[in-house]
């Protein structure tokens, strides 16, 4: 009797669990906005209409951590389906549960990137409240753009010592993280593999973790590195320990030759490249580029910024004493009594075109007397 006793308490849970189908709607990696989250499509499988309101739980997926919690509106679910979205559901009410993520707790904006949990409780809107469905989908949340390398260039030999310097952009947009840091992979490349096969399977030569800024000097304790072998690098962003994004896998070899073989004269003109293709020099002292200029403009119109610093801070930077003529121009502009270059900080020069072109190069400064 207590075995049959049992079981018919289970019947009304179970009838109550079957009353509404849940199938979340999320994209399964990507950027992701918050009202996105609403995309939910629901089976009503009763003959009535269901009274309902919905709460939205999004976890940490790593550490368990509940980052973002949210309300929905009552809103009525017909019998059959029904696809809901943000409309359908508002207002929402959210609630940012973690002081780790950067969050607007508005109705807009952007999601966090990491990974995370995401799950969807739906309770009756009547006297009992009772909960009906329940549903959670697992996300993985990318920045509109992952960190960008810089620098030594994809396919490139070093011109510089045995410790060369990393740098490269973090990712986009940036006020979506509050704690970020960087994971940095060296391996050594062996014949007929490429860049991302060579750091997927390759001890690293060096592995630095937890990198605070956008740049690393090879350090002097690791292992020398050799000229004329192909080294591969990669950068793996990372917020609240969580990684959010890598960046491509680039090669390069290293001279046999240091930083003292530089020499003013040496250096060559570097083109600027249209739009989001960016030359890379180094300036040591005297900046030297060329620009192609196909239009009938005249006048410059250069924007400089140091990419090294926190918010890419713009530099008093003026084209007023070269000529612009149509075809090749090539410039040369010594920057050494201009202190708003900072030695080894890299810099973003970008010009402005009649046709609405962006032309850009970036390029490392180092001060000759170094």
């Amino acid at each position: 009797m207590k075995k049959y006793f049992l079981i018919l308490l289970l019947i009304p849970c179970l009838i109550s669990q079957a009353q509404l189908i849940v199938v979340p709607q999320l994209p399964p990696a990507g950027v992701i906005q918050k009202n996105q989250l609403w995309n939910l499509l629901v089976t009503n499988t009763t003959q009535n209409n269901l009274y309902v309101s919905i709460n939205m739980m999004m976890t940490n997926n790593q550490n368990g951590e509940q980052v973002l919690g949210a309300s929905s509106a009552p809103i009525i679910i017909p019998p059959g389906n029904l696809m809901l979205n943000a409309t359908a559901v508002a207002p929402v009410q959210y609630n940012v549960l973690s002081s780790e993520y950067n969050i607007d707790p508005g109705q807009e904006g952007f999601l966090p990137a990491g990974s995370f949990q995401v799950c969807y409780s739906f309770y009756s809107d009547s006297l009992t409240d009772a909960l009906i469905a329940q549903e959670c989908n697992s996300i993985d949340i990318e920045p509109l753009s992952p960190p960008q390398l810089i620098f030594p260039e994809d396919q490139t030999s070093v011109d510089r010592t045995s410790l060369p310097q990393f740098t490269w952009l973090p990712p986009a947009p940036l006020n979506l993280f509050t704690h970020l840091q960087y994971d940095l992979y060296l391996v050594q490349v062996d014949p007929g593999q490429v860049a991302a096969d060579a750091i997927q399977s390759n001890i690293p030569v060096l592995y630095q973790q937890d990198i605070t800024g956008t740049s690393l000097l090879y350090p002097a304790s690791a292992p020398a590195l050799e000229p004329g072998v192909q080294y591969a690098w990669e950068v793996v962003a990372k917020n609240n320990e969580t990684p959010v994004s890598s960046s491509e896998a680039w090669i390069f070899t290293l001279k046999d030759f240091g930083r003292d073989s530089i020499h003013l004269t040496e250096l060559p003109f570097t083109r600027l490249q249209k739009n989001n293709e960016s030359g890379y020099s180094i300036c040591a002292g005297r900046l030297k580029f060329a620009y192609i200029n196909e239009t009938a403009d005249t006048a410059w119109n250069v924007t400089m910024y140091d990419i090294s610093s926190t918010n890419a801070l713009p530099v008093s930077f003026e084209l007023d004493s070269v000529r612009l003529k149509t075809g090749l121009n090539l410039v040369q502009m010594d920057l050494t009594g201009n202190r708003s270059f900072m030695d080894k900080h890299i810099y973003l020069l970008e010009l402005h075109n009649s046709r609405n072109e962006v032309w850009r190069m970036k390029f490392e400064y180092l001060k000759p007397d170094n």
